[in-house]
């Protein structure tokens, strides 16, 4: 009985050993399907938070680094100063005796990132479990309405963004994997952190 309950055990921990070894470094492409955080701000009003959806595409250099693009587009409130125009914004926040007008923007983003891995400078063996750095450059492209006698669309001047934070991703197969990520730095609307949590598909 006692070798039997050895066996099992041993068995159990062999099976849990290797469950934690899948991911691939043949495949060197990923593809990853993201949201992440950011602040609906315009001057000092303060809506809420924004979640932006977002595409990246990375190329593994090698065990302990890759670099990559990401896209990502997010639609928001602009805050409208609405003194002397005769613009009525579709949006409108009541605070007190005050009615605060806002319009939709539209906010575009494009840049690069790379990925520092860190556990397989410890070990050579392709964990399903991964921890990494994440340095970050960015541009942000604002589409706002100019309030006026002749109202129209304009571009703001590109806002560059960049930080550098960490990032835990697990591997269901060797294709398969999510991550989370949290970043510091400077961003869109005055914002100082990101939180990032995604999909990705390596091939």
């Amino acid at each position: 009985m006692l070798k039997d309950s050895i066996l099992i055990a041993i068995i159990f921990i062999v099976i849990g050993f290797n469950s934690l070894y899948c991911q691939s470094q043949a495949l060197k492409f990923e593809l990853r399907i993201q949201t992440e955080t950011s602040n609906s701000v315009i001057d000092e009003d303060v809506i809420g938070k924004t979640l932006i959806p977002s595409i990246s595409f990375n190329y593994q250099l090698n065990r302990w680094s890759s670099l990559g693009l990401h896209f990502g587009y997010t639609p928001f409130l602009n805050h409208i100063n609405r003194t002397g125009n005769p613009y009525l914004s579709p949006y409108q926040w009541v605070n007190g005796s005050d009615v605060i007008a806002y319009d939709h923007s539209d906010a575009f983003v494009y840049g690069i990132n790379g990925s520092i891995y860190l556990l397989p400078l410890l070990t050579k063996r392709n964990l399903r479990f991964d921890l990494y750095i994440i340095p970050s450059f960015s541009i942000v492209s604002e589409n706002y309405l100019q309030v006026g006698d002749n109202s129209e669309r304009r571009w703001a001047k590109p806002h560059i963004s960049y930080g550098v934070g960490g990032g835990l991703k697990y591997a269901f197969t060797k294709k398969f994997n999510i991550f989370a990520e949290y970043a510091i730095g400077s961003y869109f609307k005055n914002e100082n952190s990101k939180t990032k949590i995604g999909l990705g598909f390596k091939f």
